[in-house]
Parts: structure tokens; sequence; C-alpha cells
């Protein structure tokens, strides 16, 4: 899901310094590991946090991951899979989407809510929708946008399921929708609401449409997946309007999370067939016009539920275990998660 990341390397030029940095016990005393330092599967042991969202934090040089069951954010150290929670707050149900935005010192969160959350009730059913920005560093709230109040108000009928993240160049946040309108929603510069994009003619009411989505800085446009039909959109800007497009590309049914690794290949994560894909982008028109070619795919463990993929540079592109299926089957003991190298597959 979101963007590349730059981790930096840490130069120890004497032993007293490796020891002074390499004592201490605590999650954020080495917040910038070497890429070789990463584990190839972190395993979280951490029970009942169903991650469905991950990003890597370059300031920390920890993953993010977003809880599905506790509305809750964390940090996981890649060296020892160590999980601590970051953030946990009366705004966070189901966690859906963690976007780590460097350049602006934010952390974007998307939440929903539904059965099993530990913080759901019966008030909030189908009715809790949020994106909330949080400063990256220490976790203060910065700022709570509620769709159905900043759109069209309580009685209007806006379906929400906030997901997925992508910020662009100049800051504008997008979110996908899931359940109901497919819409794609977009918080600008100046954190104003509004829906940006539709797919005509289609909506969801019985499982998931829309979901991953990302930035591709070189065309200037949007990539979405949908789940449910296993396809991939691009939305692209054309004469100061968004413009859908269904990419020509075979099914790829349960496709979820999405995300360009360091080489600009589009990098899929496939819940419904246990698997990571990886395309090659081309431009083919003048207008920036693209298509997907497949390169590449890798088996994941089967029954895991790779939700989300991040990109990490130096290191390589990791895919997040989810095991939401357990979730649904009500087992919120489950206490075994992974984040893991696509490579090592």
């Amino acid at each position: 899901m979101k963007k590349i990341v730059f981790t930096r390397i840490l130069l120890l030029t004497t032993l007293g310094m490796f020891f002074a940095c390499s004592s201490a016990d605590e999650l954020d005393t080495n917040p910038n590991p070497s890429p070789s330092a990463f584990l190839d599967v972190i395993t979280i042991q951490e029970e009942g946090l169903f991650p469905e969202s991950v990003d890597f934090d370059e300031t920390s040089g920890q993953f993010i991951v977003g809880s599905f069951r506790k509305g809750e954010i964390g940090k996981v150290n890649p060296q020892t899979g160590e999980y601590k929670t970051f953030i946990n707050g009366y705004d966070l149900h189901a966690v859906t989407g963690v976007y780590t935005d460097e350049k602006r010192n934010r952390l974007i969160v998307a939440t929903s809510d539904i059965e099993g959350a530990i913080k759901t009730g019966p008030s909030y059913k189908a009715n809790w929708d949020r994106i909330v920005i949080y400063n990256l560093k220490t976790g203060e709230k910065q700022k709570v946008i509620r769709y159905r109040l900043d759109i069209g108000g309580w009685y209007k009928s806006i379906s929400l399921f906030p997901n997925d993240i992508a910020v662009d160049d100049d800051g504008n946040i997008f979110i996908t929708n899931s359940i109901g309108a497919m819409s794609i929603y977009k918080i600008d510069k100046d954190l104003k609401a509004s829906i940006y994009a539709k797919i005509p003619n289609d909506n969801v009411t019985d499982s998931f449409g829309l979901n991953g989505i990302v930035y591709h800085s070189k065309t200037k446009q949007l990539i979405v997946s949908r789940t449910n039909a296993g396809k991939i959109y691009s939305i692209r800007n054309v004469n100061g309007k968004p413009t859908t497009l269904a990419l020509n590309y075979h099914s790829v049914e349960g496709v979820d999370g999405l995300e360009i690794d360091s080489e600009g290949d589009l990098v899929m994560a496939i819940n419904g067939q246990s698997k990571v894909i990886v395309a090659r982008i081309d431009v083919v028109s003048p207008n920036d016009a693209i298509s997907i070619v497949r390169k590449k795919e890798y088996a994941t463990e089967l029954g895991v539920f790779p939700t989300s993929v991040v990109s990490v540079k130096n290191k390589g592109t990791f895919v997040l275990y989810s095991n939401l299926p357990l979730f649904f089957q009500k087992d919120y003991t489950h206490n075994d998660f992974k984040i893991v190298n696509i490579e090592s597959l």
C-alpha cells in the first residue's frame, strides 16, 4: 500500500558508539536500523492484533501496523518483531489503512467499524467513518475527518467504509471506499474533504469493492484495486477532471493492497489467491495512459490472508499476513502474525 520509503544507514565510527547504541532494549533506541539487520520473516506475537495494514516509518526505522480488532496503531521492530502500541484512542475502531507521510511529519489512518472490533457497538455499525491525522513522531492527534458530517451530513445516503490511503506529490490525500458507492475520497492540502472520483454505475453492498490505492508519481495518477471483481483501475486528471479507466489486465480476484516498489513496479497482495504479484507499469500513450504487465509472482502460506505490501529501500518489499479469516471465525486469541520479505517466499 502506499509508497517507496527510504532508510538511512547508521554509521558506527567507534566501538564505544557501537555499545552505546546496541545496549538499549527499548524499541525506539535504534531509530534507523541498517537494511541488513531486517529479518526476512518478522513474527509479531501479539494476541488478537489482526493487523490489516502496514507501512514503514523511515524516521523511526520501524514498521507501522493498524489493528483491525484492537483499534490501535503499533510499531514493529524489523530486527526482532517486538510490537509496541503507539496510538490507541476513541477514534480508532477497526483500522483499515495506515500511511506514513514523512515529508509532512504525519501519520494518516483510516478507520471504520465491524463486528468483532473491541470498540464496536450497535450504534456504530456501518456508522463509523474517520480519517485521522497524527503527528508521525509523537502520535499526537492533529485532525479528524468524518465524511458523513464533512461531506453530506449524517442522514444523506453515503455508504462508507474508508480503507486504503495514498498521498500525491502535493500532499493531497486519497482514500478508497470499499462498501457502498465505488468512490475515491479526497482530503486536500487544506484538509477539506470531498468525493474525488466514482466508478460509474457500480455499487457494492455485500462484498468488498475498491480496496488498495497508490499514487504513481511518474504519470501523476492513482492506481486502484477492486477486490470482488479482480480489477485494476487508473484514475488520472484529464482536462481538469478525474477520469477512470479499467486497465486491460486479466482478473486478479481477491486483490487487496498495492505498492510501487523501488524499481517502479506495481506490487499487489492477492488475499483471495494467497500470493503476491509484481507487474511492470508501461506508459502507452503521450497523455500518460498506462498498462500493467505481469513480471513475477510469489506464493504465500495458505490461509494467512495477505492484505498489504510495503517497499523499503535497500531491503525489499514486505507483505503482511493478517490472518483475518480467523478474526471472522471469532478466534480472537490468535497471536502469530508476520511481515515477510517477498524474496524469501
